[in-house]
This record gives C-alpha cells, sequence and structure tokens, in this order.
C-alpha cells in the first residue's frame, strides 16, 4: 500500500500505521510494528473504538503530551465528496489503546484536506497542518491548527497569519459606538498588492479594528494566534449595544463555486478595557437557520435581538426568510423564524442594510437577484415587538439597482447614508 499514516511511539517502542491504497482498495487498517521482535501485527478491531474511516494522503502527528497519535483529513476517491474532514486520535496507552473519531459539525466546520504537511508543537499543544488540497478541490495555502490541550477531545482552528491590512471584499463590518470601533471581519482578500484581479487572493479569518480617535488600523485580536473562527468571506456583524459586544454570523469559503462550505455559527468580540478584543463562540437554542453567507442583519437594542434577512445558503439558493436570534432569555441568544406582516423583499443576497434606532427599523434592499441581475427596491421593516411590519419606501433621488452597497444610520440628522454597490459593469463610488 502507499500513502499511510504513521507514528513513532516512544515509549512503547513501535511504529503505529493507519489506513492507505494498495491500488485497488482503500482501508482503515490499524498495523503495529516493533523492531524488537521484528514483527508485524494487524490491530484492526484490536484496538477498542471505532477506528476512522477508510483513507489515504492522511495528516497525522504524535501528540506527546496526552500519549496519543492524531489524524486528520486524507481522502477515499478524487471526488470531493471523498475528502475526509473529521479528526480523529489513538491513545497509545500499551493494552489500553483506543480509536476516538471528532466529527465536524455541519456549518461549523474547516474544509477537509488531503496531501497536507505539518508537525506538532508540544509548547502550545497544537497541530499545526499546512496547505494540502481541500474539500472544495482547490489547493490552500491556510495553516489550520487542532488544539490538543484536552486529552478527551480536539477542537479544529486556524492560525491568524496575516499581519497587515489587505484590501479584500465581501467582509462582514459593524460599529462599535462605546469604543467608536468599526470592526472588519474575514472577506476575500488580496495576497499580492500589485495583483489588480484578486487572482491570486484568498478567504481570511482576520479581524481588524479601525480606532476613530487615531485614526489607524489594529487587529482586533492581539494576544493570541490561533481562533477557532476559521477563514470566511460573506460573514455579518452587529454590535449587541446591551452587552458592548460584536456578534458576527455566518460566511462562505472555499474558491469552487460547486463546493464551497458554508457557515451559520454565532461569534460574540468583547472589547475590555484597554480595547483589547476576545471572540467567544457562543452556543444558540433553538433551530439554527441554513449555513448561508451575504444576508442582511440589524441589532434591535428594544427587543435583544439580532434581526436577520435573506442571504445565499447554495442549497435552496437565494433566501427571503427572516429569522431574530434573541439574547432576552440567555447572552448565548435563541433562534427562532420572525413573521412580518406587509409585503417582503423578494429572495436576495448582499442587500443594503441598516439600522434606524431612533425609529427602531430595520432598512433592506437592492441585492442580487435569484434570477441574474440586481434589485432596485428598498423596504423597512418595523421591529415593534408583536408587530413587525414590511413596506416599501419611496424617495426621490433612490440609488440604482446594484449588490454591495453599505449603509449607516446617523442619530443627529435621523438619515441613511449610503455608498458605493457594483451594478454588473461598474464598481460604484457615488453616495
Amino acid at each position: 500500500r502507499n500513502d499511510t499514516s504513521g507514528v513513532w511511539d516512544n515509549t512503547n517502542s513501535r511504529l503505529i500505521i493507519f489506513g492507505g491504497y494498495d491500488g485497488t482498495v482503500y482501508n482503515n487498517e490499524t498495523w503495529e510494528y516493533v523492531p524488537g521482535t521484528n514483527t508485524w501485527t494487524n490491530k484492526t478491531g484490536v484496538f477498542a473504538g471505532t477506528a476512522p474511516s477508510t483513507r489515504t494522503f492522511i495528516f497525522q502527528a504524535l501528540d506527546t503530551t496526552n500519549n496519543r497519535m492524531v489524524i486528520f483529513g486524507g481522502r477515499a476517491g478524487t471526488t470531493a465528496a471523498t475528502v475526509r474532514t473529521d479528526m480523529a486520535y489513538l491513545t497509545l496507552a500499551a493494552g489500553s489503546e483506543t480509536w476516538n473519531v471528532v466529527a465536524q459539525t455541519a456549518g461549523d466546520a474547516v474544509y477537509g484536506a488531503w496531501s497536507t504537511a505539518g508537525c506538532y508543537d508540544p509548547n502550545n499543544k497544537l497541530f499545526l497542518c499546512f496547505g494540502g488540497t481541500d474539500s472544495s478541490l482547490e489547493d490552500q495555502r491556510n495553516l489550520l491548527a487542532i488544539d490538543c490541550s484536552s486529552s478527551s477531545t480536539l477542537t479544529m482552528g486556524q492560525m491568524t497569519l496575516n499581519q497587515w491590512f489587505r484590501d479584500r471584499d465581501a467582509m462582514g463590518y459593524a460599529y462599535n459606538p462605546d469604543l467608536d470601533h468599526t470592526l472588519i471581519v474575514g472577506g476575500y482578500a488580496r495576497v499580492d498588492p500589485t495583483d489588480a484581479t484578486f487572482v491570486n487572493g484568498d478567504h481570511t479569518n482576520d479581524m481588524w479594528i479601525f480606532r476613530h480617535a487615531t485614526q489607524d488600523w489594529v487587529q482586533a485580536i492581539r494576544n493570541k494566534a490561533w481562533t477557532p473562527f476559521t477563514n470566511r468571506e460573506g460573514a455579518v456583524a452587529v454590535y449587541d449595544t446591551n452587552r458592548n459586544r460584536f456578534i458576527i454570523f455566518g460566511g462562505l469559503t472555499g474558491n469552487s463555486t460547486t463546493n464551497n462550505t458554508l457557515f451559520n455559527d454565532v461569534w460574540s468580540l468583547a472589547a475590555d478595557a484597554n480595547g483589547l478584543y476576545t471572540l467567544t463562540k457562543l452556543a444558540p437554542t433553538g433551530t439554527k437557520p441554513s449555513s448561508r453567507w451575504l444576508p442582511g442583519v440589524g441589532y434591535d437594542a428594544v427587543n435583544d435581538r439580532m434581526v436577520m434577512f435573506g442571504g445565499d445558503d447554495r442549497v435552496t439558493g437565494f433566501r427571503a426568510d427572516l429569522w431574530q436570534l434573541s439574547f432576552s432569555g440567555s447572552a448565548d441568544g435563541a433562534w427562532s423564524t420572525l413573521t412580518a406582516t406587509g409585503t417582503a423583499p423578494s429572495e436576495l443576497r448582499q442587500p443594503l442594510y441598516a439600522m434606524d434606532s431612533g425609529s427602531n427599523m430595520l432598512l433592506m434592499g437592492l441585492g442580487d437577484k435569484a434570477a441574474g441581475g440586481f434589485w432596485g427596491t428598498v423596504f423597512r421593516l418595523d421591529l415593534t415587538a408583536g408587530s413587525e411590519a414590511w413596506s416599501t419606501v419611496s424617495a426621490t433621488g433612490a440609488p440604482t439597482a446594484r449588490r454591495g452597497m453599505v449603509a449607516v444610520y446617523r442619530t443627529s440628522d435621523d438619515s441613511f447614508y449610503c455608498f458605493g454597490g457594483y451594478d454588473g459593469t461598474n464598481h460604484l463610488n457615488d453616495s
């Protein structure tokens, strides 16, 4: 066979190998070789637990902290469906060896990968994994990190490597009025500053804060290089004024239009007194919305909830569903669908959106049409609890049909300010 995974178990003076391909069959056998006796033994079914599924081109390392073999990814064929996304570990205590498979959760998973390279970092208890071909069948240059600090599980994440502010599109954004900070999250970013076409771009997981008082950009998370928040574009963010934190939702990764990975995870990014932010994954109750990117969102401070409309889930396609993530009962929130009267927008992606905090109203409109082209209508959503209602906005001098226009609401003159977007031909800079 070829392309097995293996580690040297120094404690028990043996080589452990797993998986591989014999030219006909992908397997998930586990073997032991003991040089002292020059013997091979097939341990498939002998070691306890359920072994990982068949695969080859596996990334493996020896977790010296917890004395276990850790594996990630691999493939059992040549299609996207055969790229493995799970992690697993084999405890190596002699006589009680046990396999444990750690599956990633849909809507919250890093892409699978095969033919990667890396090592185990015992100081930080991280299993570092670079490059490879992912489950979108695209070559990667990201550095994944599996947290091995717990002896009973594994947690997948990614290193934040972008130490300079790169230009990008489809990032999430929101404003923190408490600290006068603007946040941007992820996006599809240029690798080469001279590359005008973004051909060599990639998704990123970095988070940047613009400090308006000092007119500079700084990384939001400056005390930790590893984060379980993985690279993506099309995530959305709001600022929770009741708890002084950003809330981040969803997004998309993968460079193929047919094999993208989408997210429906929810994160909190909260600052301390010094303006240093801490990222925390939330665990909302209720039925989650489908994984998606580029919806429209707003934070309803009166009713303590994030409201979300539309987006693209790449399954049903463009959405016209309305959701709320209510924090009234828990800081982690509770998901539920929201029903509003009136005529709602049609299915859309990457709309114009902004929250009017004075009138407790969400502005929503424009954006991509599911059938192609762009919407030119703008709506308002009255967020009076129990009486939520859609209505159209009729105003002279309205912007032309487009997607990706951004907007903010200014309380001092009770006005929305809107800028830019793309109309299918031109990237616009009107306001």
